[in-house]
């Protein structure tokens, strides 16, 4: 992992490689900290004072990014027990525990670690929101600088803001898991167009198309797969493809009228500006990045 170290022991780590087991198994003691993971791809799993944690952000196009938080009040012993992906994508932000006080209110996930003990550790796993994963993709695929305190600086920037809006976004979080979500069959027709569209993305996925292949009604696919996924159907076509290019350029160093065509625009120069949006970096300069 590439670590940027920075005064008063703020850290922010990326690791960008494939991943297939157990690298360093030892459990050590690591001193009160502030600690965010956000893994974009692949699977991970560690112990924290013997309690078992998993993130599984999944591969290729179906790959689901996953979060995780943990405030370390005293010295507790971590134990990484595996990763795996390839590639294996994740960001690392670290500093001590009084930078962080504030924002562990609501970090308490009632659905893990029954027995952490409370009155030191505090945590939370949650899907990151669409502009969370957008500062961490423009960290782990930081564009060239002329130095390394420049990319330094780059990065930091970047977790500072990430870590401004994880409170919000875990109070967000929580809002939405108290709303009303569809039935349990209408979830599963849900995942089936979801699928579906991770399946066929070189395809015609307008909320027509999708109307006729599944019998549903076209506002409520609509108004339901943003309700499940926080985002509409185009919006997941559109990231999609973005996402399948951006992989694409980089494993298979594709043309980029080639990626602009896969990612669905006839337009180059459109192409790149998605792009850039998306992930905060232009394609000619992720095409040429060795990973």
């Amino acid at each position: 992992m590439s670590v940027d170290l920075f005064p008063g022991d703020f850290r922010v780590g990326v690791l960008n490689e494939p991943m297939s087991g157990v690298t360093d198994d030892t459990n050590a003691p690591v001193k009160p900290k502030f600690l965010v993971l956000i893994l974009l791809h692949g699977v991970q799993k560690f112990y924290v004072e013997g309690e078992p944690i998993e993130l599984n952000a999944g591969t290729g196009d179906t790959a689901t990014p996953v979060a995780f938080a943990l405030l370390m009040q005293k010295t507790s012993h971590i134990q990484f027990a595996g990763s795996w992906g390839d590639p294996f994508r994740k960001l690392s932000i670290a500093g001590p525990p009084d930078w962080f006080d504030h924002m562990a209110h609501g970090m308490h996930d009632p659905e893990g670690l029954p027995n952490f003990p409370r009155e030191h550790l505090q945590h939370r796993i949650w899907a990151p929101g669409k502009e969370i994963l957008r500062l961490a993709n423009q960290i782990i695929l930081s564009p060239p600088e002329n130095s390394k305190q420049q990319l330094g600086l780059f990065r930091m920037s970047r977790a500072l803001e990430i870590l401004r809006r994880i409170p919000a976004e875990i109070k967000a979080t929580e809002d939405h898991a108290a709303k009303t979500y569809p039935q349990d069959n209408e979830l599963k027709s849900l995942e089936r167009i979801r699928l579906h569209i991770l399946e066929n993305l070189s395809e015609n996925l307008s909320l027509e198309y999708l109307e006729q292949t599944f019998g549903l009604n076209r506002r409520s696919i609509q108004r339901r797969f943003k309700q499940a996924y926080g985002v509409s159907v185009s919006q997941f076509v559109r990231k999609s493809r973005l996402k399948r290019a951006n992989e694409a350029l980089q494993k298979e160093g594709l043309p980029l009228a080639k990626a602009a065509h896969l990612a669905g625009y006839s337009s180059p120069a459109n192409f790149a500006t998605a792009f850039r949006r998306e992930f905060g970096v232009a394609p000619k300069s992720v095409r040429n990045r060795e990973i």
